[in-house]
């Protein structure tokens, strides 16, 4: 019988390996990209199947709430899961496939952001949905794993991860979330004070770890819920 301990320090070491594949440079560019859509007047808009629907859901709550900074004006992000009548009409209507591209259709202006989120990148709503949405004009952001699949080479900026494991896939794009969240906050916060803003991505959380903790080996700071 495998024990729990056993369990544990398996699937730990399996996050851990994700998670030392984020690159600094890609929160740094993502932060950089969201926040000149936000000082454009732009929104955020996110999507994703299964694990990363529920992904896509706290990724839009984080940047709309997490973000607010007193007296400045407040992030825009919605995500494309969250309308179950909407999303299950289009998918029995006019196909899975199009449940995604769908909306944007009804909502995208050029300029805003659309982060599409599939650990094998491979799947066929988020890459449709995508593809149009470069069309469109917009700015888009890829969560990966797989090797990044199709959808790496479609989207502007790509988090590509090695692993072909579901679970710690998924936790390592709700990781990257928070971190870009929290981020986000950070570079507002700057703004509206007037200082300069510094390039903040992973290497500085970890720098920060007090305020803001990542390390596994430690619980983390009260944050986004």
């Amino acid at each position: 019988m495998v024990s729990s301990e056993q369990v544990r320090d398996e699937y730990l070491a399996k996050l851990r390996a994700c998670l030392a594949e984020i690159p600094a440079e890609f929160l740094d560019e993502v932060l950089d990209l969201l926040l000149r859509a936000h000082h454009s007047g732009k929104k955020i808009i996110l999507l994703g199947n299964g694990g990363s629907a529920a992904t896509a859901m706290h990724f839009a709550c984080d940047l709309t709430k997490w973000t607010i900074v007193h007296g400045a004006r407040r992030v825009r992000a919605l995500s494309l899961v969250s309308n179950s009548a909407l999303t299950t009409a289009l998918g029995n209507d006019l196909g899975f496939e199009s449940v995604f591209q769908e909306q944007l259709m009804n909502l995208l202006d050029p300029g805003d952001v659309v982060v599409g989120i599939s650990c094998s990148g491979q799947s066929a709503n988020v890459i449709s949905a995508m593809e149009w949405a470069c069309a469109a004009g917009a700015e888009t952001i890829a969560l990966t794993g797989f090797g990044g699949g199709r959808l790496k080479s479609i989207a502007k900026c790509a988090l590509v991860l090695s692993s072909h494991d579901y679970m710690p896939l998924e936790d390592s794009h709700m990781v990257v979330a928070h971190m870009v969240a929290e981020g986000l906050k950070r570079r507002l916060h700057y703004d509206r004070h007037g200082a300069s803003n510094p390039k903040w991505g992973r290497e500085q959380m970890a720098e920060g770890a007090a305020e803001y903790q990542f390390d596994l080996g430690h619980s983390p700071q009260s944050g986004p819920t």
